[in-house]
Order: C-alpha cells, then sequence, then structure tokens
C-alpha cells in the first residue's frame, strides 16, 4: 500500500501529507460562488458576441460595464479573494510585460498608450472572472454559458445566412469571399465574421468534452447534436482561421480524452470512432460547397495581388530587422511615421499583424515577445493533469486550445474572450485544482485509502 501511495503522490502529486502513509488532498479556503456571481458569469459568456450590436452609452460596449460592475462587485465582496490571487504565476507575468511595454512605448519616437491601457483592462478581466469562478458551481456554469453562446450563435448563422450560402455557386477564393461579402453585408450582430468563428471553435469544443464523458446517454446524444451543430456553423462565417482552430480544439479534447483513457473498453473506443466519423460526415453533407472554396492561401488573387493576410505576414518579415530588438513603438505602428511608410499601410489606413506574437514583437520587440511568451507558459502550466479524467478540465482544455490558436490569427490581445478564457483557466487552477489533481484522481485516491483501512 505504501508504494501505491507513494507512486500514486509522485504521479498526481498534493499539497500536503499529514503523515508518510496518509495523503490529505487540499483546497484552497475560498466563500462558496453565489447566484449573483452565476449570474454575472454567465452574462460575461453569453452577451459577447452581441455586444456590438447591444447599445453602447457613452461609447462604452455592454461588455466594458459587465465587467465594470463585476469589478466593483468582487472589490466590495470578495476583495479578500482578489489578495489570494493577485500574485498567481499568470499575473505576476502580465505585470511584468505591462512594466517592459510602457518602458520600451516611452522611448519610442511617436509614444501612444492607448493600447497599453487596453491590454492593461484585458488583464484586470482576467483576475476578475479568476476571482469570481472560485468552485466547481461557478465553473459549471461557465461552461453552461460557452454551450448556450454556441447555440445562439448557430441558429443565428443557420437562420440569416445557410440558405444564401447553400444557393451560392464559388469556384475559387476570390468567388468565395465575394459570396461572403454579400451574406455577410447585413450582419445583425455587427460583429467580426471571424470572431464569430473563434466563439463557435470555443462552444464546440466545451459541448464536445462534456458530451465525451457525460453518463447519461440522453444527455451525451443531445450534447453531441449541439457539438454537431457548433462544429457546422464554425465553417459558415467562411473563415479559414476560424475553421482551422475549430478543428484544432476539437482534435485536442479528443486526444486528450483518449490519452488518459488508454485502457478504456472496447465499447467506448468504438463510440469514439463512430463520432469522429459522424462528424466528418455531417461536415461534407451539410456545409455549402462555397465554404470549401475559400479553404485556402491563394499565392496571388485575380487582380494580381496577394491575400490580406499573406501580406502582413510578408510585411513582418520584411521589416523584421527594424523591430526585432526593441520595437518601434504601438503609437508608432498605428499613427506614427513608422506605419504609415511601412509594408503594413494599405489604402484604408494600417493593417494589423494578424498575430498577437508578431504585433507585440513589432511594438516592443524581442523583450515585449518573450514576456508575452511567459505569460502563455504560465498559462499553460495552469492547466489540470490529465484533463480527459474529468468532463469540466476538458472543458478547459478546449478553451484554453481555442484561445491560443486565436493568438496566432488576431493582432488584439486586449480582446475580451482572452479575459474570460484567462480567467477561468487562472481560476480553476488556483481555487479548484491548485495541485493539479482533478476531481476524478482526487475522488479516486480518497477511495483507495478508505478501502485500505487508513482513511477516517
Amino acid at each position: 500500500m505504501a508504494t501505491m501511495t507513494a507512486q500514486h503522490q509522485h504521479r498526481y502529486p498534493f499539497s500536503a501529507t499529514a503523515s508518510p502513509q496518509v495523503v490529505v488532498i487540499s483546497r484552497r479556503k475560498y466563500t462558496p460562488t453565489t447566484r449573483v456571481e452565476h449570474f454575472l458569469l454567465i452574462l460575461n459568456i453569453v452577451l459577447l458576441p452581441m455586444e456590438e450590436a447591444l447599445p453602447n452609452p457613452g461609447g462604452f460596449s455592454v461588455g466594458f460595464f459587465l465587467f465594470a460592475i463585476s469589478s466593483i462587485y468582487i472589490i466590495s465582496q470578495r476583495f479578500g479573494s482578489i489578495a489570494h490571487i493577485w500574485n498567481h504565476p499568470v499575473f505576476l507575468a502580465s505585470y511584468v510585460f505591462l512594466l517592459l511595454s510602457l518602458i520600451f512605448e516611452g522611448c519610442s519616437a511617436f509614444a501612444s498608450y492607448k493600447e497599453i491601457i487596453r491590454i492593461a483592462q484585458m488583464f484586470m478581466g482576467v483576475i476578475v472572472i479568476a476571482t469570481l469562478c472560485r468552485d466547481t458551481r461557478a465553473l459549471r456554469v461557465c461552461i453552461a454559458g460557452y454551450i448556450l453562446m454556441g447555440i445562439y450563435l448557430s441558429l443565428y448563422l443557420f437562420l440569416t445566412s445557410y440558405g444564401a450560402l447553400q444557393g451560392a455557386t464559388a469556384t475559387d477564393f476570390d468567388e468565395a469571399s465575394r459570396v461572403r461579402a454579400e451574406v455577410f453585408q447585413e450582419n445583425s450582430l455587427q460583429a467580426n465574421v471571424n470572431n464569430i468563428a473563434f466563439f463557435l471553435a470555443q462552444a464546440a469544443a466545451v459541448t464536445l468534452a462534456i458530451a465525451l464523458m457525460s453518463r447519461s446517454a440522453f444527455a451525451r446524444y443531445s450534447l453531441f447534436g449541439i457539438t454537431a451543430l457548433c462544429f457546422i456553423a464554425s465553417f459558415l462565417p467562411l473563415s479559414r482561421s476560424g475553421t482551422a482552430i475549430t478543428l484544432i480544439a476539437g482534435v485536442a479534447v479528443m486526444l486528450a480524452y483518449i490519452g488518459t483513457n488508454r485502457r478504456a473498453s472496447f465499447q467506448r473506443i468504438m463510440r469514439i470512432i463512430v463520432l469522429m466519423l459522424g462528424l466528418g460526415a455531417c461536415l461534407l453533407v451539410w456545409v455549402p460547397p462555397a465554404v470549401f472554396s475559400r479553404l485556402t492561401v491563394p499565392a496571388e488573387k485575380s487582380d494580381g495581388t496577394t491575400d490580406a493576410r499573406t501580406r502582413v505576414y510578408q510585411a513582418a518579415w520584411n521589416h523584421l530587422p527594424e523591430y526585432w530588438l526593441a520595437g518601434v513603438g504601438a503609437g508608432n505602428f498605428w499613427e506614427g511615421s513608422w506605419g504609415k511608410h511601412s509594408e503594413y499601410f494599405q489604402r484604408h489606413g494600417v493593417l494589423g499583424a494578424h498575430n498577437c506574437f508578431i504585433q507585440i514583437a513589432i511594438y516592443w520587440g524581442l523583450p515585449g515577445l518573450l514576456s508575452l511568451l511567459s505569460i502563455v507558459y504560465c498559462a499553460y502550466k495552469s492547466l489540470p493533469k490529465e484533463c480527459g479524467n474529468d468532463p469540466l478540465s476538458l472543458a478547459v482544455l478546449g478553451v484554453a486550445v481555442a484561445l491560443f490558436g486565436v493568438m496566432f490569427v488576431m493582432h488584439n490581445l486586449e480582446f475580451k474572450g482572452f479575459s474570460l478564457g484567462l480567467g477561468l483557466l487562472v481560476g480553476a487552477q488556483h481555487w479548484i485544482w491548485p495541485a493539479g489533481e482533478t476531481k476524478f484522481l482526487g475522488n479516486m485516491s480518497r477511495k483507495t485509502l478508505a478501502e485500505s483501512g487508513i482513511a477516517s
């Protein structure tokens, strides 16, 4: 028994031991979450994709007001919880990142601190969400919010664009792009269609994670149906990056589940194979053919120009000697002379780098890039061990992988989706799985000790 306990403790380390034979699974002390906090969490998630369509009094979005209300609530009611979480490694790395950005921006030719303020607000949102998400009840509410978001976004796309896409004809990238512009010209959500695809990628990954580990047959097949709905809907915005992120996040969830359950029964393995084949068949049957015509990277468009995303990546390579060491500054990029005289300047203004890592390197050089990578590394270390053992941890993995993919195709580091996803990850690691063990592993350890007769 001692050998088995030692081996288990080595693989799944817990925070403390009461004796050489007894493993004590500790949890951080916290105040249980309330319905008010659950309401704030689900509103922040569900309303995020539609914030552009909602009123914005004073020029501030509904998302900004929700985060502001949530901040006031936790400062007045949960200040002690903030004091427990402010020094999490992710936040310590973010403080260094913000400090370096302030120093290098101040040294640039056209210093502007608007981008830094927006990014700082994003990290403040991470602290808010991590403080609100203190127990499994709150995490379940968040997961339900992602699933609900996926359902209404999918229905919206099917009702407003599916018929037009199904009847459209496109044989190449240019024709498919024109179809996309016509179909989404009147977008009642007023949201970036690429962002809609990103949100659906997270919803699909979360729903798949819960479906894989659902014990109820009715719940399992219902969730598989919602997963298929979100997967198909994620193709409808004709977003190449959104489609890739959906597939990557889904594969990551599936691999984590299979990796943890390598010795699963034959019936479970067959269920996974059938699920993968079923999702593939749904995509081939239900996704309009015009969508697949845009899932390419054309070397040259019909008018002789290159794709916008290809142009900004080429510009990043061509200008590398100018920014790699200390950057050019955010203000100098968007408003100053560097951006206006660079290859990023087009007829309608300066284009972003379409990549968070490249954009930060352009702003603040190698120090800024390394500090951003340190935040990503700390976030990676916050993932619970053996995610495939627990549906909630598997869902958190799906959200994290999707957001990591978004960083490679979006240059807006102040994106509120980062506040939500990173906040869930930090909150779950700090409050729910502080030593990395999932609920399943904790129950397994307690059961093993109880059966040995040494647990109280």
